[in-house]
């Protein structure tokens, strides 16, 4: 049996039009202003497919320079999201306490 792999070029093009389609999907072109635990739950749910995508595209053992730089802009998006995330759950629960003090 013979096992077909796809080009690298194609690969490579894949899982930019993966990013490209998650960032569509996870609603940041959205303008509405939705429900504060909505935009938790979206942001959480993109930045673990921004993790896979990166996981995935480390162990391709990706050559292709521009690539390497859409993987490298994408990994400190995703750490800047990490950061977003826990500050909005710190403010979050900061907000909750003080109601509770009241």
């Amino acid at each position: 049996m013979v096992h077909w792999e796809q080009p690298r070029h194609v690969r490579d093009e894949n899982i930019g039009n993966g990013l490209d389609m998650s960032w569509t999907r996870s609603g940041c072109l959205k303008y509405s202003k939705p429900p504060g635990s909505a935009v938790e739950d979206s942001l959480q749910r993109a930045l673990l497919r921004a993790q896979v995508i990166v996981d995935e595209a480390t162990k391709r053992h990706i050559i292709n320079q521009v690539m390497l730089q859409h993987l490298g802009i994408l990994r400190d998006t995703m750490y800047r999201g990490y950061y977003m995330l826990d500050t909005f759950r710190y403010k979050h629960h900061r907000e909750k306490d003080a109601k509770d003090k009241l």
